[in-house]
């Protein structure tokens, strides 16, 4: 039945999508030292405004909506179709004005909604007691119910309508191969119209229809007497969207909006790359009265605001380096209107690459002097990019400024020796068991780990899913972070506590993830029951260590996975960080992308969702009032929660080569191939010599 209702709300969802509305001057290099206190720094003037286009500026626009499913507007408000995730209820589907709820059906769903001559017409399917309803609601832009039409009086009720638009005295519906003027409480006029047409307003008022088809898209008026084509788009990628009072319609492509007159004629309007726009998978250009746009595009919704060309940022380039990962947060700031623009380089290749050679690829362009501005460090050496003096201490780059700065990040300084990246959010993998087995100790030993599973009750086992290999990534990931100088190129594993450390991995007890599903039972109940003497837990949200103590129904432990110093095993798991530069020419425009990063988490998302944490400090501690003052924690359980992220040492920004030689190794220690002696020394010759080509 579960499925049966997500395919249902996905069909939904698929159809309401068509539903509704249709360089700088180069800059001082920043070389990692402190800048000097003195005034606020100001924005660089504009250039003189040599576009075809005018002068736009993106900025974002949430509104807290799970899906943007159409945007259009009246005067100079906007409205939107939009999608809310039910929580334990079914989804709505509801109409906002200018980001706020201003049609909520009880028992319905909108499907469409247009603006009309000062009102708003919709579309609702609402359920009652005698059965479904599909009804032409109008609306003033107050918000009063003005009229109401149920469509199967007119012998519609089946048909289903997809798209709607305002014009000859009425209110087009369009749907299935079927364009019904509706006007006056009747239907004034039923054509039958290509299966796949749109519907848009002219500037004039009339309708039109407009058929996309291989290498261009016809444009159709449309009227109560039938449809008499006007002309034809060229382009694979263009699309037209609703008219203004100087346009006749407006249509957009890869590289720029355009007024389009009632021949098809062009006037350069917006160039997407003039204006620093992120324009990318275009849905929606919705007009609004005072001369802007509403853009539904893979940012989601945004506001295209009409701008005095002195007004314009200046901006530029920015390059971010990857090893073919993509960070989502990148359109997001270049739609944020700062006038600096995020191009990602892949040094993959597109995967083609190794990460070892793409590294060396990105390091042969660092010496020739043509290095990036920013690296995205999932699958860098983080450790060997800041000894080769090439990642910017953050702190320094903020210093200064007068919105954030290095102590506003919760992890400042404590992971890897300075401030090297910084994320939107984290998370954090720990492992929690009974108080009564761990007592005061903030961590745990791998010996102690044996013990303890030499103890185990019959039928008991110490954790859900692990396995030799799996336990020596984990303590390996950790254990490296300290033995490993790359500051000095130097690395102990030779040594007597990584032996130990190895031996004792090769006793456990493995419990390999099966295929085979006997029920599921809650870790929470697991850990309160003993059938585990640890579980796993991912920290996403303030309150999480105490909500899962609150479940198991004991007092808890929170030790993460076993060190060979006893110390806390948790690590940090930062969502996709971001180092800078230390050679960068742009320095304003990098400090800009960190702040974005640091202020673009979504604190509704996030505490809703459970899903991550934010690395700008003020807005943990805004999670934690919030939490306090909802009842959710208590003031020492946010005191707790904070000893427990001091505590945490260690990131899963290790690099990701000497990771795998010390894997390796171990690997065939545990099959009886080496003694962990033999392993440990080989692993010390492997990393020495790799470490110090590194560092």
């Amino acid at each position: 039945m579960k499925k049966r209702h997500l395919a249902l709300a996905l069909a939904l969802v698929m159809t309401l999508l068509a539903a509704c509305g249709g360089e700088a001057p180069p800059e001082p290099a920043f070389t990692g030292a402190p800048e000097t206190q003195g005034p606020e720094p100001t924005a660089s003037p504009a250039p003189e405004w040599t576009s075809e286009g005018r002068p736009y500026r993106q900025s974002l626009v949430n509104t807290g909506a799970d899906s943007t499913l159409g945007v259009f507007g009246l005067g100079g408000d906007y409205y939107a179709c939009a999608m809310f995730f039910g929580q334990n209820a079914p989804s709505e589907y509801v109409l906002l004005k200018n980001g706020e709820r201003f049609y909520t059906p009880e028992s319905g769903a909108v499907q469409a909604a247009c603006a009309g001559e000062g009102c708003i017409w919709l579309l609702e399917s609402r359920e009652t007691e005698t059965g479904a309803l599909s009804l032409l609601v109008q609306l003033s832009p107050e918000g009063g119910t003005l009229s109401e039409l149920d469509l199967g009086a007119l012998g519609l009720g089946e048909a289903y309508f997809s798209d709607m638009r305002s014009a000859d005295g009425g209110v087009w519906l369009l749907g299935a191969g079927k364009a019904v003027l509706i006007a006056e409480g009747a239907v004034a006029a039923q054509l039958n119209v290509p299966a796949e047409a749109k519907l848009l307003r002219s500037g004039s008022g009339g309708a039109c229809l407009i058929e996309y088809g291989g290498e261009s898209a016809a444009v159709s008026a449309l009227g109560p007497e039938g449809v008499e084509p006007l002309f034809t788009l060229d382009g694979t990628e263009t699309q037209a969207f609703d008219g203004t009072e100087e346009f006749f319609l407006i249509c957009a492509d890869a590289e720029a909006a355009y007024g389009l007159d009632e021949t098809g004629g062009k006037t350069p309007l917006i160039v997407w790359a003039d204006c620093a726009i992120e324009s990318s998978a275009l849905r929606g250009l919705a007009p609004l009265g005072d001369g802007d746009f509403m853009m539904r595009s893979a940012v989601g919704l945004s506001r295209l605001s009409l701008t005095e060309p002195s007004e314009m940022p200046a901006g530029g380039e920015l390059t971010l380096a990857t090893l073919g990962q993509s960070s989502y947060l990148v359109q997001g700031f270049n739609a944020g209107g700062t006038g600096w623009q995020v191009r990602e380089v892949d040094y993959s290749q597109g995967g083609a690459l190794s990460a070892q050679d793409a590294l060396t690829k990105l390091y042969a362009d660092i010496a020739a002097g043509a290095g990036p501005d920013l690296l995205l460090l999932e699958g860098m050496p983080v450790e060997s990019l800041a000894r080769r003096g090439y990642l910017a201490d953050i702190g320094e780059l903020l210093q200064g400024d007068p919105e954030v700065s290095a102590d506003d990040l919760v992890f400042a300084g404590r992971l890897g020796g300075g401030t090297y990246y910084v994320s939107e959010s984290f998370g954090i993998d720990t492992c929690a068991g009974l108080k009564s087995n761990f007592g005061e100790a903030a961590g745990w030993t791998p010996e102690e780990y044996l013990e303890a599973e030499r103890a185990l009750e019959p039928g008991a086992q110490m954790m859900y899913y692990v396995t030799r290999e799996s336990f020596i990534r984990d303590a390996a990931q950790r254990y490296m972070q300290q033995a490993i100088d790359w500051q000095t190129g130097e690395c102990s594993f030779d040594n007597a506590e990584f032996i130990a450390l190895l031996e004792t991995v090769g006793q456990i007890t493995e419990h390999p993830e099966t295929t085979e599903f006997t029920g599921y039972v809650p870790p929470e109940e697991e850990l309160r029951t003993g059938k585990t003497y640890i579980e796993t837990v991912r920290v996403a949200n303030v309150a999480k260590l105490s909500e899962f103590e609150k479940a198991v129904g004991q007092e808890l432990s929170f030790v993460g996975m076993p060190m060979p110093d006893g110390s806390n095993g948790s690590v940090m798991d930062p969502s996709s960080p971001v180092g800078v530069f230390a050679g960068s020419e742009k320095p304003d425009g990098c400090r800009e992308f960190v702040k974005y990063l640091l202020l673009s988490y979504d604190m509704s998302y996030h505490r809703d969702k459970n899903s991550a944490l934010p690395m700008y400090r003020p807005y943990l501690e805004k999670l934690e009032a919030e939490a306090v003052s909802e009842g959710r924690m208590t003031a020492e359980e946010v005191e707790r929660f904070e000893s427990f992220l001091a505590s945490v040492e260690n990131s899963t920004l290790v690099d990701e080569t000497a990771l795998g030689i010390i894997c390796e190794e171990a690997a065939a220690c545990f099959t009886g191939a080496r003694t962990a002696a033999e392993a440990a020394r080989i692993i010390q010759e492997r990393l020495s010599i790799y470490v110090s080509e590194q560092s």
